[in-house]
This record gives structure tokens, sequence and C-alpha cells, in this order.
């Protein structure tokens, strides 16, 4: 008996010795050749718009992207603050703040469509908000948050029909590597998910439901350029019987707030999303 724990400690020690980070990174530099391409009219028309986005720290990080493709890029001209005051919305600004709080996603939709009431959907043209990777854990009921975020922005498209509202998919974690010390003692005591898989699991499906929701409508797939290599290869993790879509690594410093090159990558497809549909508000009847 004795003699079999040693081989089993052994065999551990070996595999967390080999554990390695798979690289699939064809560059750790951000190409911004697509917005160098876009007219300078067209910045110059997003830089006049009035925009509001709700959020929380993984938010942050998007903004601080978006900051660093401005010093890149200096001639896109963006009046980045963090603000929710109306007062703010008198001249183009591109306006972000808190919204609710982590692990408390039904607060977020009711404090973005306070926002919105309190006198921005009267000024802004786009608005948007997201929830967190935190907002969708193992325990969460899906369909309800899922309805809740919904229903929170269509209220909000028919009350102000002159605001373009997007959708936005829910970001994801890095899971715990199975060759990790942890990952493979968890394995051997019969574990099925190791850490994140099970919640990663649940933000696929509130994203999949979330797309075929919003047919039609304009959305911000953050799911998918947090999974997506820039060879375009997604980032699927199959196990024995399931697969996932999870954040790529190299993306990330610690495990699911995006690092300085997954902030550009986002913020990256942010503006174009932004620059593509910026002449796209509804009319009102």
């Amino acid at each position: 008996m004795k003699n079999k724990f040693l081989l089993v400690i052994i065999f551990i020690i070996l595999l967390y010795a080999c554990e390695y980070k798979k690289d699939n990174m064809k560059s750790k530099n951000v190409d911004l050749k697509e917005l160098r391409d876009i007219p300078q009219q067209s910045w110059d028309t997003l830089s006049n718009k009035k925009i509001y986005f709700g959020h929380q720290s993984v938010g942050y990080d998007i903004v601080d992207g978006i900051t660093d493709i401005m010093q890149a890029l200096p001639y896109i001209k963006l009046n980045v603050k963090d603000t929710k005051e109306p007062s703010n919305f008198e001249t183009p600004i591109f306006a972000h703040s808190g919204v609710g709080g982590n692990k408390y996603p039904l607060l977020k939709c009711e404090d973005f469509k306070v926002n919105i009431e309190n006198g921005i959907g009267e000024k802004v043209d786009i608005a948007f908000f997201k929830y967190c990777w935190a907002d969708i854990q193992k325990d969460t009921d899906v369909e309800k948050i899922l309805q809740a975020y919904v229903e929170t922005i269509t209220y909000l498209e028919t009350k102000y029909p002159n605001v373009q509202f997007i959708y936005v998919t829910v970001p994801l974690q890095v899971p715990q590597s199975p060759l990790s010390l942890k990952g493979i003692i968890k394995r051997f005591l019969g574990y099925k998910y190791l850490g994140q898989e099970q919640e990663n699991i649940k933000r696929n499906s509130f994203n999949e439901f979330l797309r075929e929701k919003c047919k039609g409508k304009i959305l911000f797939d953050l799911e998918k350029i947090e999974s997506t290599y820039s060879n375009g290869e997604r980032y699927i993790i199959k196990r024995k019987n399931f697969k996932y879509i999870s954040l790529i690594p190299e993306y990330t410093n610690d495990g699911g707030h995006p690092n300085e090159l997954g902030r550009k990558i986002i913020a990256k497809e942010l503006l174009k999303l932004l620059i593509s549909n910026m002449g796209n508000r509804a009319t009102p009847d």
C-alpha cells in the first residue's frame, strides 16, 4: 500500500514538472492595420458621438485598451471619461461607469436602466452594458439572467428609439490546467470538472442563447474575440465527454481580466464595431 501511494506521488510530481503552456500565438503584438485603414472622416464622426458603456472590472480593462490604441494612433480622439452624470453628455463623449456589482447581474440590469432613464437616454447616441464572468457561476440560473438582460435592453430600445443599443456576450475565464498540480490531484480524486470549467460551460450557454435572442440586433461578441487567436483558430478545450470555449491564456495574467495584449485586441474589435454601426440608429415612427 505504501509503495502504491509513493508511486502515485512520484507520478504527480513528474506530471507537474512537465507542465507546459501551449502558445498558439502567431504574434504577441496587436495588428492595428484595420484601424489605420479606416478613413479619418469615420474617426471624426465617431469622436462626435455620445456613447455610454456600463460595466465592472473587465470593462475598465477594455476602456484601458481603447486608451492604449489612442496612444498608438493619436488621430483617434475619443473623449473617454468615467461618468454617468447626464450633464456630461452635452458634448461628445465616450462615457463609462460601473453598474451594479459583480455576482449581482440583476442589479447591473437595474442600475443600467436607472442611468439611462436618469437623463442619459435623452442625450446619448450609443449605449451598452455587459455582464462579467463573475456573474455566471456553476449554480447560476442562466435563463433567468439572460431574460433580465434582454428585457432590459428591449425595454430601453422601445423607450429610446433614437439610441443605438448594443448587446454584449459574457467574457470567460481560463480553466485550471489538467497538468497543474491541483488539476492532477482533482482528476485523481475523480472530479469531472476542474476550476472554471463548469462556469465556462454555463457562460458558453448564456452566449449561445443571447446570440439567438438578439438576431438582427447589434452584438459585440466579447466571448468570440477573447477566445480567438490571431490566426482565426478558436481556443476550445476538449475533455473526454465534453468540450467548451475558453479565454485564451495569453490574453490574461490572472485567468479572467484582459492583460495589455488582451485588452487591446478587445478594444480594437469594439472600435471596429462602433465605426461600422454608428449610422445604424433606429428612427422614430
